[in-house]
């Protein structure tokens, strides 16, 4: 009786604790929503809002980077910029590098007539929510 009592008690806590953690997990189409704004508003140059964007943790010169890419790879984001698709991702709800949960998304992208790939890893903490990092590469 007191074996079962404890087994019982073992899968109600697993239990809770899978019901809890899954709260802070971060959802494909929220990291999506927020790549697809993140670029819209560099389109608009409205660089503000695309810092605003990213994770209270890192913090970068969003403007910086972008006209920098821009130079080194003969690109403007201020011209088209199209998500062809989407082609991968990986969640975990918990990593402790992060101390919270972690959605990496690569994607296919053109911006104007130049094809481009990009990872953004996206952090959810007790700091906040937003990009932690990116790479975008021709």
């Amino acid at each position: 009786m007191k074996t079962k009592a404890i087994i019982l008690f073992v899968i109600f806590a697993i239990c809770l604790f899978s019901f809890v953690g899954c709260d802070d997990a971060i959802e494909s189409d929220t990291a999506k929503d927020t790549v697809i704004r993140f670029f819209k508003a560099v389109k608009a140059e409205d660089y503000a809002e695309a810092t605003a964007l990213l994770h209270p943790e890192n913090y970068f010169d969003v403007e910086k980077f972008i006209t920098d890419f821009e130079k080194k790879q003969s690109v403007d984001f201020k011209s088209d910029i199209v998500i062809k698709r989407f082609t991968g991702f990986s969640s975990s709800v918990y990593d402790s590098q992060v101390g919270g949960s972690r959605f990496v998304l690569t994607m296919e992208m053109t911006v104007g007539l130049a094809p481009l790939t990009a990872e953004f890893e996206m952090v959810r903490n007790g700091s906040g929510y937003g990009i932690y990092s990116m790479n975008i590469s021709r």
